[in-house]
């Protein structure tokens, strides 16, 4: 089971690699939403808030092309080994990016944070803002 954004953009983080804030990175930074367990009073939190408006287009903007030379030439790489399989382990795409297992887990942290920045800039491109919840 995975966790969602929801809301102007829908997009899956990557299991295990992706933290639910990873959106901050892009600028703005998101508001926790609390729940409080009626029975023992418990707070536990289950989302967080984004409303990126057109302002911080430069800003992914940026964050996007500091992404893309962290990924250098493995970008391209990435993309190709995921267009041709659904499913794959560490080993795998270590092996195929002829990476250690530390580097893999780098460079998929900063493929997957691609991935949601595009989705952003996209949405703000096309509407003017992009406002969306990100499950914890």
């Amino acid at each position: 089971m995975g966790r969602f954004i929801t809301g102007d953009i829908d997009y899956k983080f990557m299991v295990a690699v992706q933290s639910s804030r990873a959106a901050d990175r892009f600028g703005y930074l998101g508001e926790t939403i609390f729940y409080e367990d009626e029975e023992t009073k418990e707070v536990f939190p289950i989302e967080i808030h984004y409303n990126f408006d057109k302002n911080y287009l430069k800003y992914v903007e940026d964050e996007l092309e500091n992404i893309k030379n962290n990924l250098s030439h493995n970008l391209e790489k990435i993309d190709n080994f995921f267009s041709s399989r659904k499913v794959y382990t560490d080993e795998e795409l270590a092996q195929f990016l002829n990476k250690t297992q530390q580097e893999t887990f780098e460079l998929l942290y900063e493929y997957a944070d691609f991935k949601l920045g595009n989705k952003i800039r996209e949405c703000l491109e096309e509407k003017g803002k992009c406002e969306f919840y990100a499950e914890v």
